[in-house]
């Protein structure tokens, strides 16, 4: 299956480039955080640390293999097909023989991506995820409530160097299904937020009464 996507990047032209400049049209981006626990917030130091899956939606037409998936089982249609192998890495895309759209998380001190994966589905759907350990720097926090303080952290994902005529980014809503609370802070579920217009995240939470 990857040889026959490989031909496919090989007939394209300028694969690497945002399919909006070859389409003539702006590729939309849907980005999404599930987060799965809060691992530290340190107010003495303002910052945060977490523990999330962020995946990417988009749509390439350049990849619209659907001969190909008409041959496959209903698995590999559902699933789709792993391109790690064209594509080893998300922060370097030296070495990608696609395109990616490549953004930046605001404010963030440290990132580190522990696995990731990207598939390529029917009609040229793109599909990435990453299981990301994320601290970010806190520039605006309320501690009027002290000791029971309750602060709002913003996630804003944003994407560098790409004009809107290429690219526009929008958000799903954040997946909480998986989510482990704090024995320090109680996550807001009914505030956890994100804008659709830009893909800014907002997590709600209060500290524990002790």
């Amino acid at each position: 299956m990857l040889s026959c996507v490989c031909v496919c990047i090989a007939n394209t032209t300028n694969p690497t480039m945002a399919p909006g400049y070859t389409l003539e049209e702006p590729v939309g981006v849907q980005s999404q955080i599930r987060l799965n626990r809060l691992i530290e917030f340190n107010e003495q130091l303002s910052t945060a640390e977490f523990d999330l899956w962020h995946r990417l939606y988009w749509t390439d037409e350049r990849l619209d293999m659907q001969e190909m998936f008409d041959l496959l089982p209903d698995w590999a249609s559902n699933e789709g097909i792993e391109l790690r192998n064209i594509c080893p890495s998300f922060d370097s895309l030296n070495g990608c023989l696609i395109w990616m759209p490549k953004l930046t998380t605001v404010g963030a001190l440290e990132l580190d991506r522990l696995i990731f994966t990207i598939r390529l589905k029917p009609g040229g759907a793109m599909y990435w995820s990453s299981h990301v350990r994320l601290k970010l720097g806190l520039t605006q926090m309320d501690f009027s409530g002290f000791p029971y303080d309750s602060h709002t952290l913003e996630i804003p994902v944003t994407a560098y160097g790409l004009s809107g005529n290429a690219l526009v980014l929008s958000s799903r809503d954040p997946a909480l299904s998986a989510y482990s609370q704090n024995v320090e802070w109680i996550l807001h579920e009914d505030d956890v937020s994100c804008e659709t217009t830009y893909a800014t995240y907002y997590i709600a939470g209060e500290q524990v009464p002790v």
